[in-house]
């Protein structure tokens, strides 16, 4: 090799590797960036105490509806059962409300209530949805 194709070799070799440098600071930044966008976007959709509230209300009173309506079979019944439950409704709301305790941890936030000094999570909320699979283990059903 003469001294200019060692010089060239090199540049090339310099130049490979500042843009192979380049282009992984760049994929490092472009994952970052994406990170903080994901977050962010966590962050402004956390759902808050009252999205919790409401949306545990609807689904406690779905499930009353459903145990109330299965027992119902003539027209009395009905009646009845549609009398129980918008009772039980009322007053699963004013429990929900005195024993719900959300807590927020910025990207999700987490429902529980507190029944006999003990506390069970029935609700988890991120992204602006609050899944509340955890009802029916709380009450029994």
């Amino acid at each position: 090799f003469t001294t200019q194709s060692t010089i060239a070799i090199n540049y090339y070799i310099c130049i490979y590797i500042y843009l192979n440098h380049k282009i992984n600071m760049n994929k490092t930044l472009l994952s970052l960036l994406a990170l903080l966008f994901i977050a962010g976007v966590c962050v402004v959709s956390c759902p808050k105490y009252d999205d919790h509230s409401q949306t545990i209300n609807r689904e406690v009173d779905r499930v009353i509806k459903e145990k109330i309506s299965e027992n119902a079979k003539s027209d009395s019944d009905k009646v009845i059962s549609w009398f129980a439950s918008a009772l039980c409704s009322k007053i699963s709301e004013y429990l929900i409300e005195d024993n719900l305790i959300v807590d927020n941890y910025i990207l999700f936030s987490v429902g529980k209530i507190s029944l006999g000094g003990e506390e069970k999570i029935i609700s988890i909320g991120a992204l602006n949805y609050i899944y509340t699979d955890f009802i029916g283990a709380v009450c029994n059903c």
